[in-house]
């Protein structure tokens, strides 16, 4: 006979072991600590079954209560966070401690120039090259 395969068909075999001993009684009459400890052990397997069953219910339903408690938490730091901005002002960099990016100037973009084969940086139309350097003299 194959093993069972999930805690369901364990489950069912023990049961049937149990019927077909009650079935039977006769044959087992010699034996009533076996028959007992079958009972007994179908019993508690039933039991810590119910037990699973339940407790994963209430895993179910602690999931969703933190769920829920974790999108109140982002709307209570969104206000937390626009207290902080204007508390502190929108461009103060304390901000940065709650997370919150502070209005900065725009920086200037570079200007990219791209040169033609055999061109120097710096010549170009309209530039002037000085042999020496300039002194103050």
């Amino acid at each position: 006979m194959p093993t069972p395969k999930s805690q369901a068909q364990a489950l069912l075999n023990l049961e049937g072991l149990v019927n077909a001993a009650a079935t039977n009684a006769a044959l087992f009459e010699g034996n009533p600590r076996e028959v007992e400890a079958l009972t007994t052990i179908v019993t508690e397997v039933r039991t810590l079954k119910l037990r699973q069953e339940e407790l994963t219910a209430q895993k179910q339903a602690v999931t969703q209560q933190l769920t829920q408690a974790l999108q109140r938490s982002q709307d209570v730091a969104i206000s937390f966070r626009s207290l902080a901005k204007a508390k502190l002002g929108p461009r103060s960099e304390l901000l940065n401690l709650f997370k919150v990016a502070p209005l900065r100037r725009p920086t200037r973009k570079t200007k990219v120039i791209f040169l033609k084969e055999g061109e120097t940086p710096g010549i170009g139309q309209g530039a002037t090259v000085s042999s020496s350097p300039k002194s103050d003299a």
